[in-house]
């Protein structure tokens, strides 16, 4: 059997930052959100996702450090892939306490990204793209 290096996989999973844009989706207020970015077959084709935060009320405390962190999370997403056997099953959940990281998709092609925002926040949402 052939062995595929596992770098080369990565690489294709998680290009570099050089190589992304991010595609400006739609504000996400408070709640659940499932997100998907339909293409063909293929329901979130996007590498990653990035938030920008557009309204945190007082409550949330914050410290100036590299960037703003706020002592409570602001998004919480997951996303959701479909394994062989047809169940559902959610990735790595990324609890989300600052804005401007870009946050790579533990693997490509998730059914969806379910997300959630604090109450009384607002949250500007991107998907990450190559090129």
């Amino acid at each position: 059997m052939v062995q595929v290096p596992q770098g080369i996989i990565t690489q294709l999973a998680h290009p570099p930052y050089g190589l992304l844009s991010r595609e400006t989706a739609f504000l996400l207020g408070p709640g659940v959100t499932q997100l998907q970015r339909i293409r063909g077959p293929v329901n979130v084709d996007a590498f990653g996702i990035a938030f920008s935060f557009i309204t945190i009320p007082a409550g949330f405390g914050r410290r100036n450090n590299i960037h703003v962190d706020y002592e409570n999370p602001i998004v919480i997403f997951a996303p959701l892939y479909t394994l062989f056997d047809g169940h559902d099953q959610y990735g790595d959940t990324v609890e989300v306490m600052h804005e401007g990281d870009l946050y790579y998709l533990g693997q490509l092609f998730p059914k969806r990204i379910d997300v959630w925002v604090a109450p009384g926040c607002t949250v500007q949402q991107y998907f990450v793209l190559a090129l």
